[in-house]
């Protein structure tokens, strides 16, 4: 699907936005299958912004500098969290915020009303995720929100939810 739409565009910056959850999808995989040391079958998408591949071989190389700007802190952060920890999910965390901001960010840097508004929407379908997520297990929002960006209106922008993350916390 993406090869025809890519044919029919020019300007490939516009999809930037609806590309972002792949990439950082296919680095979450990466940073588990170097951690675990196990390659799954099909667990890339190959229309992301690097190739699984290649974020397998950054992150068993400890290259961070090498990744986009945008996961170059939470690859890290996520990788020594998996590796202390062992928490994968507390890695999803970590990567997803980071994920959620590149896509606020992608889409005001484009302007255009419509991928704004998507973000936006992407973001606050996330939240409510977390908040159901966090009742179902039991964990408490703290768990999982201190990561994660919360929508909230004002002057119809985006704001971030500064709680510390764990590092910070001690």
């Amino acid at each position: 699907t993406w090869t025809l739409v890519k044919e029919m565009v020019s300007d490939q910056t516009v999809f930037d936005v609806l590309l972002i959850q792949d990439s950082f999808h296919n680095l979450k995989a990466a940073i588990k299958t170097v951690v675990d040391g196990e390659v799954q079958a099909n667990i890339f998408y190959d229309n992301a912004s690097v190739s699984g591949e290649a974020l397998v071989e950054i992150i068993k190389d400890k290259d961070f500098r090498s990744l986009p700007e945008s996961m170059r802190e939470c690859a890290l952060e996520a990788y020594e969290c998996l590796v202390h920890t062992g928490d994968g999910q507390m890695c999803d965390v970590i990567i997803d915020r980071a994920a959620m901001r590149a896509m606020l960010a992608a889409a005001e840097k484009n302007g255009d009303a419509l991928l704004k508004e998507y973000a936006e929407t992407v973001v606050a379908v996330a939240n409510i995720k977390i908040a159901v997520r966090s009742v179902k297990t039991e964990k408490g929002l703290d768990y999982e929100a201190f990561l994660m960006l919360l929508l909230a209106e004002k002057n119809n922008s985006c704001l971030l939810y500064t709680s510390p993350s764990p590092r910070d916390r001690s």
